[in-house]
């Protein structure tokens, strides 16, 4: 069934942001890619332009890439300059450089504010199903809480009952009662009545909200506790998880451990026994290097994976710490360290905290709570605190630097154990005419956008309805696959 919603937008891993574990690697100068020689134009033209392999002219006056379609255009002159009008055209109305107020107002005026919905299940049901679910939600607002509702309407059942009796004229004892008792009646008949109509519209609501999830999960997105979420939200999600999970199998007692020689664990022990030549020194010392190779083992198939999960997590727009804290020689190893001395630090910001709270115990034990603690019973330990949460905060204040100075633009998630996916704010109407393009003659420039609704020039040039212009119009633009 048609829904009239977009598909969800599905996360491009092979844009700008898809290439976050090889933005800090220093750039391998390769030759420039050699494009095969122009074709040479035909003796004549055939009129029917949609039927010859290529076209006649060998000349083109600019060269795009569509970053949606994944493909190169070239385009004639005068389809160009059509293309570059509508782009600054939509410039004028959403600059960045505007108010949100004034960007709203604009998009407005571009005629793309209508394109966007509202994120209600209801947007993805049709005809008779989406009036009948309107319908019901605008009876019952806490309909999806059948419960709720019932409460609800007792409560307004109960005040209206008790502004009627208060109205009533003054009346004997005998007679007041017989009107609650008679109010009672008939607000119990009420409320099962209320009841099982409720009941009816829950069952029929479901319904239409199964329907609607069903054709929501079509359309690519999730719905989980009243939201919905696109496919790329959920995998960030899911992306952060395993990063935690990599994190966890080499913390232990809040230190990470690395692939640095003093990071490897010591079995005293088992080394003593190994060195003893008095008790068979030969096996037991392979058994203890055999020990030592299994674990190292671990330890770097544990780091590979932990690393995987950082560049993993940078490829849906995210920093985390030890992203952020890579320097700029792009060694992501000197990142980790950064972030590992962080931990330690918190582990020595713990233990300081534990010391004056065992200061003040000893304190207030010896003197039966009677005196107050001398003022610099703990100085010491709290002067070394704040020294080491001004290196924390440093630490972080240059994450913060560095991912707001970086390209392609991320954000920074410096608490990964907080992080939520953000459900959609809006869906959009199928058929978005906003389109994202690269100009080849500008190098220097950003991707740009254009509205399709602009596009009225090159529309009488090659003679295409708007709707269609930016589809795969492979009858009258040459294109070459990426």
């Amino acid at each position: 069934m048609e829904t009239g919603i977009s598909k969800a937008p599905k996360e491009n891993l092979n844009g700008p942001t898809a290439n976050a574990s090889t933005q800090t690697a220093p750039v391998e100068n390769k030759p420039a890619l050699e494009l095969d020689p122009q074709p040479k134009a035909p003796d004549s033209c055939s009129n029917a332009f949609d039927k010859v392999k290529t076209p006649c002219s060998t000349s083109y006056g600019e060269v795009i890439y569509a970053t949606k379609e994944k493909m190169f255009y070239l385009l004639p002159k005068r389809a160009a300059s059509s293309i570059k009008e509508a782009m600054n055209e939509l410039e004028q109305h959403i600059s960045v450089s505007k108010s949100p107020e004034e960007r709203l107002k604009g998009m407005n005026t571009a005629g793309l504010l209508e394109y966007f919905l509202e994120p209600k299940l209801t947007n993805f049901l049709q005809g008779e199903q989406k009036s009948r679910m309107l319908e019901i939600e605008a009876q019952e607002p806490d309909i999806a809480q059948p419960t709720m509702a019932m409460r609800l309407n007792a409560v307004s059942r109960e005040a209206r009952n008790s502004a009627a009796l208060d109205k009533q004229p003054d009346q004997s004892e005998y007679a007041r009662n017989r009107e609650l008792a008679n109010q009672q009646q008939a607000s119990l008949l009420e409320a099962n009545s209320d009841g099982q109509k409720l009941q009816r519209l829950y069952s029929e609501w479901k319904k239409l909200k199964n329907i609607a999830v069903a054709q929501a999960k079509v359309a690519g997105y999730t719905y989980e506790s009243g939201n919905l979420f696109s496919p790329g939200a959920l995998e960030a999600r899911s992306r952060v998880q395993t990063y935690l999970k990599a994190r966890s199998a080499l913390t232990s007692g809040g230190k990470l451990t690395t692939l640095k020689e003093e990071d490897f664990q010591k079995n005293k022990k088992a080394y003593l026994d190994a060195t003893n030549c008095v008790i068979d020194g030969k096996a037991r010392m392979c058994g203890y290097l055999k020990e030592v190779a299994n674990e190292r083992k671990k330890v770097e198939k544990d780091f590979a994976a932990y690393i995987d999960s950082i560049l993993k997590v940078a490829d849906y727009g995210l920093a985390l710490p030890e992203f952020a804290l890579i320097p700029d020689t792009g060694d992501i190893s000197a990142g980790v360290e950064k972030f590992k001395a962080y931990l330690e630090m918190e582990q020595q910001q713990i233990k300081l905290t534990e010391q004056i709270r065992s200061k003040y115990k000893a304190w207030i034990d010896a003197s039966g709570q009677n005196v107050a603690a001398p003022t610099g019973i703990v100085e010491a330990e709290q002067a070394e605190w704040q020294r080491i949460q001004q290196a924390r905060l440093k630490l972080r204040d240059d994450a913060e630097a560095a991912v707001a100075a970086a390209l392609p633009l991320r954000h920074l998630l410096w608490e990964p154990e907080q992080f939520q996916p953000k459900p959609e704010e809006r869906l959009v109407k199928a058929g978005f005419p906003l389109r994202e393009v690269a100009l080849f003659n500008s190098p220097n420039s950003p991707v740009k956008h254009l509205s399709l609704l602009n596009l009225e020039g090159i529309a009488k040039v090659l003679k295409k309805d708007v709707s269609e212009i930016g589809a795969a119009a492979s009858k009258d633009l040459k294109k070459t696959s990426r």
